[in-house]
């Protein structure tokens, strides 16, 4: 309430005619609103741009991990050879992990003989079949998958063995 001169407006808030709504006008009201300070404003847009940043990173650091451990970039690859090792070894986790001479370096009488292939085995029921093969002097095919990187549960090799034939 507003008063001049000491004297009492000619409307009060208890008397003040009410508007009537009206379809298509619009009332407009005086009544004071909250201001909110410019600082606000601009700190709130810094915040959701901060939270829309760490969002995009978790998403992009998301999927590289996906594509560098969970996905393999070869599969259905096959090698044939004689097993010579297997082995459960890991520090905290224990995982399998097979040794093979290829069946293409034995033969091989151009190039000098360098090294086994290792690969890791996730599944028991390939590590007994592996095991039974092991100095038998059977050859063995190997159908495994190739991934960029390992986990530690999965094994130390970045070739995983998915069948024995």
């Amino acid at each position: 309430m507003f008063l001049d001169d000491n004297k009492p407006d000619y409307f009060t808030e208890e008397s003040s005619p009410q508007p009537e709504q009206v379809p298509g006008r619009h009332t407009i009201s005086f009544e004071e609103k909250e201001v909110v300070p410019e600082t606000k404003k601009g700190r709130s847009r810094w915040v959701r741009m901060l939270w829309w940043t760490i969002v995009i990173c978790a998403v992009v650091l998301g999927v590289a991990f996906w594509l560098r451990y969970m996905n393999p970039y070869a599969t259905d690859c096959r090698v044939t050879g004689y097993v010579t090792g297997v082995e459960k070894r890991g520090l905290v986790f224990k995982t399998y992990e097979v040794d093979v001479i290829s069946e293409q370096a034995l033969t091989d009488t151009t190039r000098v003989y360098s090294h086994n292939l290792s690969f890791s085995v996730d599944n028991p029921a390939l590590v007994h079949r592996l095991q039974e093969m092991q100095g038998s002097g059977r050859s063995v095919m190997l159908v495994y998958k190739k991934y960029y990187g390992t986990l530690p549960w999965r094994g130390a090799s970045k070739y995983v063995i998915e069948q024995v034939k």
